[in-house]
C-alpha cells in the first residue's frame, strides 16, 4: 500500500509512520489523509490515542459544524478577532485583540462559535500547499480585569 498524498509542504512527514498511517486509513476511510497524518502527528503516532482523539473529533464537528456566522454576530462585532493577511510564510494570519475581550459583556458560548467561525476563516483561506495558520495575540492597551 502506498502512503498518504499531501499537498501541505508543511507537513513534518518524519513525525509519523507509513504502517500507523495505514491503520488509521482503513478505521477512516472517509477522512483526508493530511487529517490523518495531523492527528497522528497530535498524538506522537500513537494510533490507539490518534484514534481516540479524531473519533471524538468526528462527534463534536457533527453536533457544532458548520457554525453559523449569525449565530456569534454580537462578538464578532466587537472587533476581537478577525483574519487579514499572511504571516511571512504565507499562513493565514488570525488576529485576537485581547482589549476587546470584556468578561461582563460577553456569551461564552457565543464567544466559542465566533472563534470557530474565524478558524473556519482561516483554513478557507489557506493556500493548498499549507497546513496551518497563524494566531496573533494583540496585547495593545490590555488592561487586566
Amino acid at each position: 500500500m502506498s502512503g498518504p498524498v499531501l499537498t501541505s509542504t508543511d507537513i513534518d512527514q518524519t513525525k509519523f509512520g507509513n504502517d500507523e498511517y495505514q491503520i488509521m486509513k482503513s478505521q477512516f476511510p472517509e477522512e483526508t489523509d493530511e487529517t490523518i497524518v495531523r492527528f497522528l502527528i497530535a498524538r506522537n503516532n500513537d494510533v490507539t490515542k490518534a484514534s481516540a482523539m479524531l473519533t471524538e473529533h468526528i462527534e463534536w464537528r457533527k453536533s457544532n459544524w458548520p457554525v453559523l456566522k449569525n449565530t456569534c454576530m454580537n462578538e464578532i462585532n466587537k472587533g476581537k478577532v478577525y483574519v487579514h493577511g499572511t504571516d511571512n510564510e504565507g499562513h493565514p494570519l488570525m488576529i485576537y485583540r485581547v482589549r476587546f475581550n470584556n468578561s461582563s459583556d460577553r456569551d461564552v458560548e457565543e464567544m466559542g462559535r465566533m472563534i470557530m467561525f474565524f478558524v473556519a476563516t482561516a483554513v478557507n483561506a489557506m493556500p493548498a500547499d499549507k497546513s496551518k495558520f497563524t494566531i496573533l495575540i494583540d496585547r495593545t492597551d490590555f488592561k487586566k480585569e
